[in-house]
């Protein structure tokens, strides 16, 4: 490509990295470039947060350096690239993706110039990443854009990735049927990174393969960083499983409402152990929002609007912390198996509001197993029914908020059925702290109809919040938890500064 070295970089040879002049030797030596990187700086989430689910947070992949390690394999790529005559370096570009990755060695960088690639020709996938390109990075160039499209009908899968420690940066793929695959089957693949990539698909991120007959992890180590899912009927999915080690932050799934059925959730695992969901947000999938087959799961600050199923599923235990749910439709807006759970500093809102009484939330409602919830300044608002706690469990209620339900139900368990306007000091008896929850309260939110749940300087909410341990420093904008004298009811902590 024609464009221009970053100031102080010699353009390099081929399956070099960028050089500087070194001014002790005369002459051209290779160095990390520290004043221009390749990448930009990572926008920096929470790494970990206090919870009771038992996550290991050190079992996560981690992002990338922003340049390539000294001397490294360095292969670019530019729309004005060559295939045939081009050696993969800066002044002399390959045209595609395919071509550099046929080059690559394990742990090469590929470094792709801004521009539309059309990938895939006589395959129906567009770009494979496959064992032999182990340790491999595909990176856009800091600052340009990068499409991959088909380079015909017959290309219908974007990206497939069969190998490990792979990471991919920056690219965004538009595919009729599949954004990615992932996996190799009857092996466990490890380690994969997804940063800042976006999938306009039928379907996002599929994580494919059979279960191994030991039954042993399909994949282990999965990073999603800044990525943009759009036009899916099925967001991102581990199919089978198990999936296990998988951290998601910052990613966005804008489904196409189908009727595709229950299987259309924007995230899914059908089995796994050890997940992270920070700052994830959903919307518009005609099935669940999240639906996490999984033990040892973490929760905080996600997002689950308009779904055409339940919000949140979580069948094996977890934290569910700072989390707004609204405009949900099926049986339940929130629904729990049997576990260990703590729902706080929650909104769940508008689960068939005005439409068919069903319950905003099921805790063990056809499980036996032993089951406990503690559920704390957390709203329940404007939703057809109240929550259902099942007889065996174990429930602790602390300053929540149970408003405008449409059966005037706030929650029933064992032979206690708490109606909104019932006087919380009556409700001593149930033993659950249910005394200090918050009946027929308006939240006073700022524009619940436009989905945003922040309070006002006026609501009832400030200050109104119990103390609790072993949680966030963080409220749902990542801004202090606790800005008065005690923490607010609901996701968002008044400031303001907001």
């Amino acid at each position: 490509m024609a464009a221009c070295a970053p100031s102080g970089v010699v353009a390099p040879e081929e399956g070099q990295q960028p050089r500087q002049e070194s001014a002790e030797q005369g002459q051209n030596v290779v160095q990390p470039v520290a004043q221009d990187s390749i990448i930009p700086t990572w926008k920096a989430y929470p790494r970990q947060w206090p919870q009771k689910a038992g996550v290991d947070w050190t079992k996560f992949p981690s992002l990338p350096p922003l340049n390539p390690r000294a001397n490294a394999q360095v292969i670019h790529v530019a729309p004005d690239g060559d295939d045939g005559s081009g050696l993969g370096s800066f002044k002399s570009p390959l045209k595609s993706l395919r071509a550099a990755l046929e080059r690559a060695t394990p742990g090469a960088w590929v470094v792709v110039r801004g521009g539309t690639y059309l990938e895939g020709d006589g395959d129906f996938i567009g770009v494979r990443l496959e064992k032999r390109h182990k340790g491999v990075v595909v990176t856009a160039y800091k600052g340009e854009e990068v499409i991959v499209k088909p380079a015909n009908k017959d290309v219908t899968y974007g990206l497939e990735i069969s190998g490990d420690d792979i990471t991919v940066v920056g690219l965004k793929f538009e595919f009729s049927r599949v954004g990615a695959t992932i996996g190799d089957a009857g092996r466990t693949m490890r380690n994969l990174v997804l940063a800042r990539c976006a999938f306009d698909a039928n379907a996002g991120i599929l994580i494919l393969p059979p279960p191994n007959p030991d039954r042993s992890p399909i994949i282990d180590g999965v990073l999603l960083h800044d990525v943009k899912v759009s036009g899916a009927e099925m967001g991102v999915s581990c199919n089978d499983g198990p999936c296990v080690n998988m951290r998601y932050e910052g990613l966005e799934v804008v489904g196409r409402a189908s009727d595709a059925g229950s299987g259309a959730d924007a995230v899914a695992a059908e089995a796994g152990d050890n997940i992270a969901l920070i700052d994830v947000k959903v919307s518009g999938v005609g099935a669940d929002g999240i639906d996490l087959k999984a033990t040892r799961v973490a929760i905080a600050n996600a997002t689950i609007s308009s779904v055409g199923r339940n919000g949140l599923k979580l069948w094996g235990g977890g934290d569910v912390f700072g989390t707004t749910i609204h405009k949900t439709g099926a049986d339940a807006s929130v629904v729990f198996g049997a576990g260990q759970y703590r729902l706080l500093h929650s909104v769940v809102a508008e689960h068939n509001y005005k439409g068919p009484t069903s319950y905003s939330m099921t805790v063990s409602y056809d499980e036996r197993e032993p089951t406990s919830i503690e559920v704390a300044n957390t709203v329940f608002w404007r939703n057809s029914g109240g929550v259902f706690f099942a007889p065996h469990a174990e429930v602790t209620l602390r300053n929540n908020v149970f408003s405008q339900i449409g059966n005037q139900r706030a929650f029933d368990h064992r032979e206690l059925s708490v109606s909104t306007t019932d006087s919380p000091g009556g409700l001593k008896k149930a033993d659950i702290g249910a005394e200090t929850s918050l009946m027929n309260t308006k939240p006073g939110f700022a524009d619940s109809d436009a989905g945003d749940f922040h309070i006002g300087p006026g609501s009832p909410l400030r200050d109104a919040g119990a103390s609790l341990k072993t949680v966030p420093d963080f409220d749902a904008d990542d801004a202090p938890r606790v800005v008065g004298k005690a923490p607010d009811v609901g996701a968002y902590e008044f400031s303001k500064a907001k």
